[in-house]
């Protein structure tokens, strides 16, 4: 189901933050939530799975740096159309290059989770490295992995190997069946590319109309704050007015009493 924002950067908050606090976290908020009258929502929250070390060190990147996760992606559209046109006889001589890419930008971030977390063996660097591996990999993986919400580490992409990123191509497909592959993954790598755009633009309207709400806000606290103090000001002049009205009346009723005495 469709998320408010709110809710849905609550969330994130979750996978961002450290594994130990997550099941309180999680259970904190689906209580908040049930007590709101959101028990759809709470329920949402409780059903929501502790990642594991592995993929919370993955998760946290993808919060912490989002633009090198981005890269990482990037990388990943260059070694599909190198591979691409290898697969169509237009020659190799992007793969060497992008690939050297992957394999710095890979061990660099892997770093950098392990960093993030501050604990663990080469059994969960390896998970870390072979998670982003499967971004580069494979689109889907890659756009699960810059939403920062994975509970488990990916598997490496099948036909993984050590100098390309992905498989070379069967040796003897009919043209139009190949064809029909590569057309298949330039769709999919399209589709990803449009959901992200659409997504970053949903962010970018969601900015300014919450930017424009604060300024609303902004603007009607100091038309409240000017209206209480003309109405500070009103009733005093109200006050002073009854005062000197009561005086008046009082000045009239001696003189008419005076003025009774003389007669």
């Amino acid at each position: 189901m469709a998320l408010p924002p709110a809710l849905d950067d609550r969330i994130d908050q979750l996978y961002a933050g450290p594994t130990e606090a997550f099941i309180e976290h999680r259970d904190d908020l689906a209580r908040e939530l049930k007590v709101a009258g959101d028990k759809d929502a709470a329920t949402m929250i409780k059903a929501l799975r502790k990642p594991t070390a592995a993929a919370a060190a993955v998760n946290r990147l993808a919060h912490s740096a989002p633009r090198d996760v981005a890269e990482l992606l990037e990388v990943g559209g260059d070694l599909r159309t190198a591979h691409e046109a290898l697969a169509e006889g237009r020659g190799d001589a992007g793969i060497r290059l992008a690939t050297s890419r992957r394999r710095k930008l890979v061990a660099d971030l892997t770093d950098r989770a392990v960093a993030l977390v501050g604990k663990g063996g080469e059994a969960q660097r390896d998970a870390i490295s072979t998670t982003l591996d499967a971004a580069v990999a494979d689109a889907e993986a890659g756009i699960s992995v810059q939403e920062g919400r994975l509970t488990r580490e990916l598997s490496a992409p099948s036909g993984f190997g050590a100098d390309l990123v992905f498989p070379a191509p069967s040796p003897a497909p009919a043209p139009k069946v190949h064809r029909n592959a590569v057309a298949a993954r330039r769709r999919r790598v399209a589709d990803a590319t449009r959901e992200c755009e659409r997504r970053t633009a949903e962010a970018e309207r969601a900015a300014r109309d919450a930017s424009a709400a604060r300024q609303e806000v902004g603007r009607l606290e100091g038309l409240l704050d000017t209206a209480k103090a003309r109405s500070r000001i009103a009733e005093d002049a109200a006050r002073l007015a009854q005062s000197a009205a009561a005086a008046a009346q009082q000045s009239l009723r001696d003189i008419e009493r005076d003025d009774s005495r003389d007669a």
